[in-house]
C-alpha cells in the first residue's frame, strides 16, 4: 500500500526531485508546515511564528509593571481578590468531587447487592468492588481549602511569577527564532542540492515578469 510520498510512484512516474522534496515534508525542519497538503509549494524563506509568545509578554509585562506600582492597599485589594477566586475555584471542585463520590458510592452499593449467577462470576463481583474503592480512594479527595496570604507576599509572588514567565517566553521567542534560522539553512542546502522541481502551470518570476512585457500595459 502506498503512503503519501510513495502514491505518485504507485500509479506513475514520478522524478527523483519531486520524490525527494515531497519527502522533505517529513523532516523536522520543515515541521512548520506539516498540515499543508503534500503538493502544497514549499515557502522560499519559512517564517518565525512568535505571535503567542509576544501577546503574553506584552501581557505579563503589563502585570509586572501594575503589580510593581501597587500600593500597600491596592496589595491588599489584589491579594483577597486572588483569594476569591482561588476558593470559589476550591468550592466548585469540593461540589464536583462530592458527586463524584456519590456516583461511585451508588455503583458499590448495586455491587454489593448482586448475586452473582454462579460461583465462577464470584470474581467479577470482586474486582468490580476492587475498581470502585479504587477509584474513590483515588478520586475523592478534593485537598484543603486555600488559604489568604499576606498583601506584601502575594504582591511578591506575583512580582516573581512574571519575572520568571518573562524569561520563559523570551527565551521561547529565541529558541524558535534559532530553529527558523536552521530550517532555512537546510532548505538552502537542501535547494542547492536538489533543484525545486517546477509543478505544473507554474512560471519562475522571470518568465511571468517576461510574459507581462510581452503584453504590454
Amino acid at each position: 500500500m502506498p503512503t503519501g510520498y510513495t502514491e505518485r510512484l504507485y500509479d506513475g512516474e514520478q522524478t527523483f526531485e519531486e520524490y525527494v522534496w515531497r519527502c522533505a515534508r517529513m523532516m523536522g525542519p520543515l515541521f512548520s508546515i506539516r498540515d499543508a497538503r503534500l503538493d502544497s509549494p514549499i515557502p522560499d524563506v519559512l517564517e518565525c511564528d512568535v505571535s503567542y509568545e509576544q501577546e503574553r509578554l506584552s501581557e505579563i509585562s503589563a502585570r509586572l509593571e501594575a503589580a510593581c506600582s501597587w500600593t500597600p492597599v491596592e496589595a491588599a485589594h489584589e491579594a483577597q481578590l486572588a483569594y476569591e477566586r482561588l476558593h470559589a475555584s476550591w468550592a466548585a471542585h469540593c461540589t464536583a468531587v462530592e458527586a463524584r463520590k456519590q456516583r461511585y458510592l451508588k455503583m458499590l452499593r448495586q455491587v454489593v447487592d448482586w448475586k452473582p449467577p454462579t460461583p465462577e462470576h464470584e470474581g467479577l463481583k470482586v474486582a468490580m468492588v476492587q475498581q470502585l474503592r479504587s477509584s474513590i480512594t483515588a478520586d475523592c479527595h478534593a485537598g484543603p481549602a486555600p488559604t489568604m496570604v499576606p498583601s506584601q507576599e502575594y504582591r511578591d509572588t506575583v512580582i516573581k511569577r512574571a519575572l520568571s514567565d518573562i524569561e520563559y517566553y523570551s527565551e521561547n521567542i529565541q529558541k524558535a527564532k534559532n530553529r527558523t534560522a536552521e530550517s532555512n539553512e537546510w532548505l538552502d542546502a537542501l535547494r542547492e542540492a536538489v533543484p525545486v522541481p517546477r509543478r505544473e502551470n507554474e512560471s519562475s518570476a522571470e518568465e511571468q515578469q517576461a510574459l507581462v512585457g510581452e503584453l504590454g500595459p
